[in-house]
């Protein structure tokens, strides 16, 4: 259809998009449509389960029949009334035929190694995305490739495919359909930086060096908690703080003609007075160093956080209230907001959470805390688990339609990136950090800092900080009970 010059009946904007139909209520808008068309359930009006496109007058979505649309959405091959992606059949039927020819291995039928794929894309909530996905020309290349076979079917060919990010895509999505094996993402990422910065360092001795540490320390840790499967979104990047710092080190060491076995401890305490605070990020190097005896052995502080600062209970509380109240904050912001102003989670942590970690019942909410106990939600914050996990974004596509993680990511089957929540409570002025301890400072005063540690999966000399600053550092509590088996109902 043309661009249309007239608001729309539903948001009264003048896009000028294309797409827009003449409906009873007037012109609605691409943006509109496209709404209208994936809103289904049963139809107030005449009871029937189908597709909801219209509005009554209270703009409560209602079938094409009761809302007086002229426009039959039936599709002519598989009978469902869906947006149509061509004249006559939907998108998901027009989503076989492009796969059937997309995936020819040549003998007039899709490549079997990439079935499961084809299932997962057509059988998604909505196949209109897939469609946009695979019109994409690097998308096209890569996936005939692999279906006639001049592409294997391997890690090594999307490693070597350019545009990088479209082979990432491919290749994630490959692995949730079980396609391709699972690897450890964050081991390739940290060796293809490593491999890009190793040739920056001037000293040959340097590199070696920082090669060994980075090998030796980072690359085995990340491959430890790989197993364990406790790989957070920020390891990869403090483990390229690490080696950055170390290698500026060295050569900051070079300059003044000394070299690792002939430093001395007024260069370490040089380095750290006439620089900035990421010269501390190179303590995990030279305590790396001074125990493999390659370096002479000197004393380098660790980086101790001293930024207890909080918002007061009081602020807190009305961030709380907003949380439960506010309905203009997106319904996923809220659940984040939550576990960090009431059980005082890091973001880095929360990313990292599945839905196993929410146990619903008809009686109560219990969130089990990674590295700490179960722990029951308050009504009405209950409230807010039950509305959200049906929602949860990212899960209406074959990336991640069956995802576990809380809060799914656009990456398929990774979740949400820390940086990403982060936003969304910055967005909504919600204190993140100040926030989080003024929950643990209030928790601290009301009881052991240790029980405290044990049910939100803080480490004892955390919380005895928040309590000595507190001034109360519960000096007196000589004994801890036991709570085996048991909920601890702190809240």
């Amino acid at each position: 259809m043309p661009r249309c010059k007239k608001p729309c009946a539903r948001c009264g904007v003048i896009n000028g998009r294309y797409g827009v139909a003449k409906w009873p209520e007037g012109f609605v808008c691409g943006r509109c449509y496209y709404r209208a068309m994936q809103c289904r359930g049963a139809c107030p009006a005449c009871g029937v389960e189908r597709l909801l496109p219209g509005l009554d007058t209270d703009r409560v979505p209602i079938c094409r029949d009761c809302a007086g649309i002229p426009r039959d959405f039936h599709c002519t091959r598989c009978g469902e009334e869906a947006d149509r992606g061509r004249r006559g059949p939907c998108h998901r039927c027009c989503l076989q035929d492009d796969l059937a020819t997309l995936l020819d291995d040549g003998t007039g039928q899709i490549a079997p190694p990439l079935r499961p794929l084809v299932d997962a894309l057509v059988t998604q909530d909505r196949p209109v995305s897939a469609r946009l996905w695979t019109r994409f020309p690097h998308v096209k290349t890569l996936l005939r490739g692999l279906a006639d076979g001049s592409l294997p079917l391997d890690h090594e060919t999307f490693d070597n495919f350019t545009p990088r990010q479209a082979a990432e895509h491919t290749r994630e999505l490959l692995v949730t359909t079980g396609i391709l094996a699972e690897r450890n993402r964050a081991e390739v990422e940290f060796l293809r930086w490593l491999e890009w910065k190793t040739p920056q360092i001037a000293n040959p001795e340097d590199q070696q060096l920082i090669h060994r540490f980075a090998t030796w320390h980072h690359l085995r840790r990340l491959r430890e908690l790989d197993a364990r499967g406790a790989v957070a979104p920020t390891t990869v990047a403090r483990a390229r703080a690490d080696v950055r710092a170390g290698a500026d080190f060295l050569a900051w060491l070079r300059e003044r003609g000394r070299t690792p076995m002939t430093c001395a401890q007024g260069h370490v305490d040089e380095w750290l007075a006439t620089g900035t605070g990421t010269r501390r990020s190179a303590a995990t190097f030279v305590h790396w160093a001074v125990r493999t005896r390659v370096m002479a052995p000197v004393d380098f502080p660790w980086i101790r956080s001293a930024k207890l600062d909080s918002i007061g209970q009081t602020k807190r509380l009305h961030f709380l209230r907003r949380i439960a109240e506010d309905s203009s904050i997106r319904l996923e912001t809220r659940v984040l907001g939550l576990l960090v102003l009431l059980f005082a989670q890091p973001v880095t942590r929360i990313s990292r959470m599945s839905i196993d970690d929410i146990e619903i019942t008809d009686e109560e909410v219990i969130v089990h805390l990674t590295g700490g106990e179960p722990v029951p939600v308050p009504h009405p914050f209950d409230q807010l688990f039950r509305d959200y996990l049906p929602q949860r974004r990212h899960t209406t596509t074959a990336r991640n339609n069956r995802t576990r993680w809380l809060f799914p990511g656009a990456v398929p089957g990774q979740p949400m990136a820390s940086a990403t929540l982060h936003k969304g409570l910055w967005d909504s002025g919600i204190p993140i950090r100040r926030g989080r301890n003024s929950a643990l400072r209030d928790l601290v005063m009301e009881m052991p800092p240790a029980l405290v540690a044990k049910a939100l999966g803080y480490s004892p000399l955390a919380t005895e900080l928040h309590a000595a600053q507190a001034g109360h550092p519960w000096a007196g509590y000589s004994t801890i009970r036991r709570h085996s088996g048991k909920q601890l109902h702190i809240f």
